[in-house]
Protein backbone atom coordinates (compact mmCIF):
# COMPACT_ATOMS: atom_id res chain seq x y z
CA UNK A 1 0.00 0.00 0.00
CA UNK A 2 1.10 3.70 -1.13
CA UNK A 3 1.65 6.18 1.38
CA UNK A 4 -0.68 8.18 -0.07
CA UNK A 5 -3.10 4.79 0.26
CA UNK A 6 -2.18 4.71 3.87
CA UNK A 7 -3.40 8.45 4.61
CA UNK A 8 -6.86 7.38 3.06
CA UNK A 9 -7.27 4.32 5.47
CA UNK A 10 -5.94 6.87 8.35
CA UNK A 11 -8.45 9.74 7.78
CA UNK A 12 -11.01 6.95 6.94
CA UNK A 13 -10.42 5.25 10.56
CA UNK A 14 -10.98 8.75 12.43
CA UNK A 15 -13.81 9.90 10.44
CA UNK A 16 -15.36 6.14 11.32
CA UNK A 17 -14.17 6.00 14.74
CA UNK A 18 -15.14 9.49 15.21
CA UNK A 19 -17.20 10.15 18.68
CA UNK A 20 -18.38 12.83 20.34
CA UNK A 21 -17.74 12.67 24.39
CA UNK A 22 -20.84 11.71 26.10
CA UNK A 23 -21.89 15.00 27.47
CA UNK A 24 -21.33 16.76 24.30
CA UNK A 25 -24.03 13.90 22.64
CA UNK A 26 -26.18 14.53 25.12
CA UNK A 27 -26.44 18.21 24.85
CA UNK A 28 -26.15 18.36 21.19
CA UNK A 29 -28.67 15.39 20.92
CA UNK A 30 -31.62 17.56 22.79
CA UNK A 31 -31.05 20.21 20.80
CA UNK A 32 -32.06 18.26 18.04
CA UNK A 33 -28.79 17.32 16.05
CA UNK A 34 -28.30 13.83 14.35
CA UNK A 35 -26.09 11.12 15.39
CA UNK A 36 -24.01 12.26 12.11
CA UNK A 37 -23.42 15.80 13.08
CA UNK A 38 -19.78 16.07 12.44
CA UNK A 39 -20.28 14.45 9.24
CA UNK A 40 -23.54 16.33 8.13
CA UNK A 41 -21.81 19.73 9.11
CA UNK A 42 -18.19 19.16 7.66
CA UNK A 43 -19.82 17.67 4.03
CA UNK A 44 -21.99 20.94 4.19
CA UNK A 45 -19.69 23.41 4.57
CA UNK A 46 -16.51 22.13 2.57
CA UNK A 47 -16.86 24.63 -0.40
CA UNK A 48 -18.74 27.25 1.49
CA UNK A 49 -17.68 30.67 0.75
CA UNK A 50 -18.87 34.07 2.08
CA UNK A 51 -21.17 34.72 -0.80
CA UNK A 52 -22.94 31.88 0.21
CA UNK A 53 -22.86 32.51 4.06
CA UNK A 54 -24.60 36.62 3.44
CA UNK A 55 -27.94 34.79 3.27
CA UNK A 56 -27.72 33.24 7.12
CA UNK A 57 -25.41 36.86 7.83
CA UNK A 58 -25.67 40.28 5.28
CA UNK A 59 -22.51 41.05 6.74
CA UNK A 60 -20.61 38.60 7.38
CA UNK A 61 -16.85 38.69 6.02
CA UNK A 62 -13.66 36.53 5.98
CA UNK A 63 -13.77 37.31 9.70
CA UNK A 64 -15.59 34.18 9.90
CA UNK A 65 -15.50 30.98 12.14
CA UNK A 66 -16.43 28.74 9.65
CA UNK A 67 -13.74 26.20 8.42
CA UNK A 68 -13.60 24.69 4.86
CA UNK A 69 -11.46 23.27 2.32
CA UNK A 70 -8.91 25.37 0.17
CA UNK A 71 -10.13 25.11 -3.32
CA UNK A 72 -6.77 25.91 -4.09
CA UNK A 73 -5.66 22.10 -4.41
CA UNK A 74 -1.85 23.03 -5.32
CA UNK A 75 -1.54 24.68 -1.53
CA UNK A 76 -0.06 22.72 1.24
CA UNK A 77 -2.80 24.13 3.28
CA UNK A 78 -5.07 21.78 2.57
CA UNK A 79 -7.89 23.74 5.19
CA UNK A 80 -9.13 27.18 6.42
CA UNK A 81 -10.14 28.17 9.43
CA UNK A 82 -12.67 30.37 7.69
CA UNK A 83 -15.07 30.87 4.45
CA UNK A 84 -12.77 32.82 2.24
CA UNK A 85 -14.65 35.17 -0.50
CA UNK A 86 -14.05 33.57 -3.80
CA UNK A 87 -15.98 35.69 -6.49
CA UNK A 88 -14.01 35.54 -9.57
CA UNK A 89 -13.72 38.11 -12.50
CA UNK A 90 -17.62 39.83 -11.64
CA UNK A 91 -16.58 42.96 -9.93
CA UNK A 92 -20.63 43.68 -8.97
CA UNK A 93 -21.84 43.18 -12.09
CA UNK A 94 -23.96 40.21 -11.64
CA UNK A 95 -27.18 40.54 -9.10
CA UNK A 96 -28.51 36.32 -9.18
CA UNK A 97 -27.01 33.73 -7.61
CA UNK A 98 -27.12 32.29 -10.57
CA UNK A 99 -24.73 34.19 -12.30
CA UNK A 100 -22.48 34.10 -9.60
CA UNK A 101 -22.04 30.90 -9.01
CA UNK A 102 -20.99 30.35 -12.54
CA UNK A 103 -18.55 33.27 -12.56
CA UNK A 104 -16.61 31.87 -9.15
CA UNK A 105 -16.61 28.67 -11.25
CA UNK A 106 -15.92 29.69 -14.71
CA UNK A 107 -13.07 32.47 -13.24
CA UNK A 108 -10.86 29.31 -12.36
CA UNK A 109 -12.15 26.37 -15.45
CA UNK A 110 -8.31 26.74 -16.89
CA UNK A 111 -6.96 25.91 -13.36
CA UNK A 112 -7.26 22.22 -13.10
CA UNK A 113 -6.01 22.02 -9.75
CA UNK A 114 -8.96 24.27 -8.33
CA UNK A 115 -11.91 22.43 -6.55
CA UNK A 116 -11.78 19.21 -7.72
CA UNK A 117 -9.31 17.31 -9.53
CA UNK A 118 -9.89 15.59 -12.40
CA UNK A 119 -13.05 16.94 -12.96
CA UNK A 120 -14.88 19.21 -16.10
CA UNK A 121 -15.95 22.57 -15.80
CA UNK A 122 -19.59 21.53 -16.39
CA UNK A 123 -19.35 18.93 -13.37
CA UNK A 124 -17.58 21.60 -11.17
CA UNK A 125 -20.91 23.88 -12.04
CA UNK A 126 -23.44 20.96 -11.04
CA UNK A 127 -21.64 20.62 -7.74
CA UNK A 128 -21.21 24.42 -7.14
CA UNK A 129 -25.19 24.51 -7.56
CA UNK A 130 -25.82 21.10 -5.34
CA UNK A 131 -24.54 22.61 -2.70
CA UNK A 132 -26.00 26.14 -3.03
CA UNK A 133 -29.08 23.67 -3.25
CA UNK A 134 -28.06 22.23 0.38
CA UNK A 135 -27.47 26.03 1.76
CA UNK A 136 -31.12 26.91 0.57
CA UNK A 137 -32.54 23.46 2.60
CA UNK A 138 -30.09 24.39 5.54
CA UNK A 139 -31.71 27.98 5.31
CA UNK A 140 -35.03 27.06 6.06
CA UNK A 141 -34.01 25.23 9.25
CA UNK A 142 -31.61 28.28 10.03
CA UNK A 143 -35.31 30.26 10.11
CA UNK A 144 -36.41 27.83 12.65
CA UNK A 145 -33.79 28.76 15.22
CA UNK A 146 -34.46 32.46 15.21
CA UNK A 147 -37.47 31.79 17.44
CA UNK A 148 -35.69 29.35 19.93
CA UNK A 149 -31.48 29.51 19.44
CA UNK A 150 -29.08 26.73 20.58
CA UNK A 151 -27.87 27.85 23.95
CA UNK A 152 -24.20 28.32 25.15
CA UNK A 153 -23.30 25.54 26.23
CA UNK A 154 -25.05 23.64 22.42
CA UNK A 155 -22.85 26.20 20.89
CA UNK A 156 -19.52 25.19 22.74
CA UNK A 157 -20.16 21.52 21.63
CA UNK A 158 -21.04 22.36 17.86
CA UNK A 159 -18.30 24.58 17.43
CA UNK A 160 -15.70 21.69 19.03
CA UNK A 161 -14.91 20.98 15.92
CA UNK A 162 -12.24 19.43 16.74
CA UNK A 163 -13.72 17.18 18.51
CA UNK A 164 -17.53 16.72 17.13
CA UNK A 165 -15.76 15.22 14.19
CA UNK A 166 -16.66 18.19 11.83
CA UNK A 167 -12.98 18.85 11.15
CA UNK A 168 -12.12 15.20 10.13
CA UNK A 169 -14.76 14.84 7.48
CA UNK A 170 -13.82 18.56 6.08
CA UNK A 171 -10.18 16.62 6.10
CA UNK A 172 -11.50 13.73 4.64
CA UNK A 173 -13.78 15.48 1.96
CA UNK A 174 -10.51 17.75 0.99
CA UNK A 175 -8.22 14.71 0.40
CA UNK A 176 -10.74 12.97 -1.70
CA UNK A 177 -10.90 16.12 -3.91
CA UNK A 178 -7.10 16.22 -3.95
CA UNK A 179 -6.30 12.92 -4.65
CA UNK A 180 -9.01 11.07 -6.26
CA UNK A 181 -6.30 8.30 -7.89
CA UNK A 182 -5.45 7.24 -3.76
CA UNK A 183 -9.13 8.11 -2.42
CA UNK A 184 -11.61 7.14 -5.39
CA UNK A 185 -8.93 4.70 -7.93
CA UNK A 186 -9.26 7.03 -11.28
CA UNK A 187 -6.96 8.11 -13.06
CA UNK A 188 -6.75 11.16 -15.33
CA UNK A 189 -9.88 10.14 -17.82
CA UNK A 190 -11.89 9.41 -14.45
CA UNK A 191 -11.86 5.45 -15.32
CA UNK A 192 -10.88 3.03 -12.29
CA UNK A 193 -7.14 2.28 -12.29
CA UNK A 194 -6.78 -1.73 -11.96
CA UNK A 195 -5.26 -2.89 -8.97
CA UNK A 196 -4.41 -6.09 -7.28
CA UNK A 197 -6.97 -8.00 -5.31
CA UNK A 198 -6.24 -6.37 -2.15
CA UNK A 199 -4.68 -3.11 -3.02
CA UNK A 200 -7.04 -0.22 -2.17
CA UNK A 201 -10.15 -2.51 -1.47
CA UNK A 202 -9.75 -0.67 2.46
CA UNK A 203 -10.18 2.31 1.18
CA UNK A 204 -12.84 1.56 -1.89
CA UNK A 205 -15.22 -0.38 0.47
CA UNK A 206 -14.81 2.73 3.27
CA UNK A 207 -15.48 5.43 1.16
CA UNK A 208 -18.68 3.56 -0.68
CA UNK A 209 -19.67 2.83 3.06
CA UNK A 210 -19.02 6.60 3.95
CA UNK A 211 -20.27 8.50 0.55
CA UNK A 212 -21.73 6.69 -1.66
CA UNK A 213 -22.88 9.98 -3.16
CA UNK A 214 -19.55 10.56 -3.64
CA UNK A 215 -18.55 12.59 -7.18
CA UNK A 216 -16.54 9.95 -7.94
CA UNK A 217 -19.20 6.94 -7.87
CA UNK A 218 -20.52 9.12 -11.04
CA UNK A 219 -19.83 8.78 -14.49
CA UNK A 220 -18.53 11.67 -16.81
CA UNK A 221 -21.04 13.72 -17.16
CA UNK A 222 -21.05 13.62 -21.05
CA UNK A 223 -24.63 12.57 -22.05
CA UNK A 224 -28.07 12.63 -20.79
CA UNK A 225 -27.80 8.94 -19.49
CA UNK A 226 -25.18 10.07 -17.20
CA UNK A 227 -27.32 12.71 -16.09
CA UNK A 228 -29.87 10.81 -15.15
CA UNK A 229 -27.47 8.94 -12.78
CA UNK A 230 -25.85 12.04 -11.56
CA UNK A 231 -29.44 13.21 -10.91
CA UNK A 232 -30.54 10.13 -8.57
CA UNK A 233 -27.00 10.51 -6.36
CA UNK A 234 -27.26 14.60 -6.27
CA UNK A 235 -30.84 13.80 -4.61
CA UNK A 236 -31.57 15.69 -1.26
CA UNK A 237 -30.60 14.58 2.18
CA UNK A 238 -32.38 14.13 5.55
CA UNK A 239 -33.93 17.34 6.94
CA UNK A 240 -32.34 16.22 10.07
CA UNK A 241 -28.60 16.38 8.27
CA UNK A 242 -29.44 20.12 7.55
CA UNK A 243 -30.29 20.90 11.11
CA UNK A 244 -27.24 20.20 11.43
CA UNK A 245 -25.22 22.29 9.82
CA UNK A 246 -27.54 25.19 10.33
CA UNK A 247 -27.40 24.51 14.33
CA UNK A 248 -23.41 25.17 13.62
CA UNK A 249 -23.74 28.04 11.28
CA UNK A 250 -26.17 29.87 13.57
CA UNK A 251 -23.47 29.15 16.68
CA UNK A 252 -20.37 30.14 14.18
CA UNK A 253 -21.98 33.34 13.32
CA UNK A 254 -24.19 34.81 16.16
Amino acid sequence: MTTKNWIVALLWVQVASQQLNPQCADILKLAGASEKFGNSVGHAIHSINVRALRRFDPLVTEKNRVPTMNMDLSSEQVLLSYAPDTRGFDKGAFHSTGMKVLDEVLSQMDNQMYGMKYFTPLEKIVHAFHMEEMWTMIHHEYMRLQSNPPSKEVCECAMDVEGNGVLSMLRFVAFTFREPEAVLGLDKTRNRVKRGAHHGDMEENALAEKSPKSPGTMPPLINSKAWAEWVTMLSPMEMSEHFDTAIFLFCALN
